[in-house]
């Protein structure tokens, strides 16, 4: 229903400014990684409306406290909850009753609209991704190969690196022209991919730094939590504040790798 999702993400909300509360007074005792690793809880946190009941064995008490109205991982966003009695002295019978009061006051067609308009942003979104991925992906297979034939100084400083990092996996490097910036991608194939003649305009120290910094992405399958982050960010497309913690993350990404 339209007023659960509301309270969905005034929830949300609730959580969000706790999380960054918590890591503006733990600020000066949190190392870069430490202060990083935090928003992996908040990911999953946002995963919790759309969990099987059950899951963990806490999705369907942190789901109630979080999300009123509902008392199932299951029944998330515009599936109209099933109020169960509400035990006294549990603070859960004032919640339910406001929320079926709110609910009641609510025209018939609201959640109609919410869900379409819901619905038109992820398309958006979604598409917008795609976009970014296809581009990604043709910027992988039109990338030359770096090799000890091809660029020896180049390959004999990665490998170095690799070996700095303990990577066992192979790790390919690429070099494109389509790009100004490194990049690392691919989840199943993961691959490096630096702007074609970089290393012609740098030292050996600045290329081993950029290296070991796009190593260190694989090494924590930032990957992964960029593909999470894309994802959520689909789905909470409204929320301003989500989408300024999305950004946060990404500077905590960049400066955990550097450390």
């Amino acid at each position: 229903t339209a007023i659960h999702f509301i309270l969905c993400n005034l929830g949300l909300c609730a959580v969000t400014c706790a999380f960054l509360i918590i890591r503006r007074i733990f600020a000066e005792r949190l190392s870069p990684g430490s202060g990083y690793a935090l928003w992996y809880l908040y990911l999953i946190l946002l995963a919790l409306p759309f969990l099987p009941a059950g899951v963990f064995g806490l999705s369907d008490q942190v789901s109630s406290w979080l999300f009123p109205g509902s008392n199932a991982g299951t029944e998330v966003l515009f599936t109209a909850p099933s109020h169960t009695p509400a035990v006294p002295g549990s603070g859960q019978d004032w919640m339910n009753d406001f929320y079926l009061s709110a609910e009641s006051s609510f025209p018939a067609i609201l959640p109609v609209i919410v869900f379409t308009v819901w619905l038109i942003g992820m398309g958006a979104g979604a598409a917008f991704t795609f976009f970014v991925l296809y581009r990604t992906r043709k910027i992988r297979e039109n990338a030359l190969s770096v090799t000890s034939q091809s660029d020896p100084r180049l390959w004999q400083l990665y490998n170095r690196c690799l070996q700095t990092m303990n990577v066992q996996k192979n790790v390919s490097l690429y070099t494109s022209c389509s790009i100004d910036t490194p990049l690392s991608w691919g989840l199943v194939h993961p691959c490096i991919i630096l702007p074609r003649d970089m290393d012609l305009f740098m030292t050996d120290s600045e290329i081993r730094y950029i290296l070991l910094h796009e190593i260190q992405h694989y090494r924590r399958k930032d990957i992964l939590v960029n593909f999470c982050v894309c994802l959520f960010g689909i789905v909470y497309w409204f929320n301003p504040l989500i989408r300024y913690v999305f950004r946060q993350i990404q500077t905590d990404r960049e400066i955990a790798c550097d450390n």
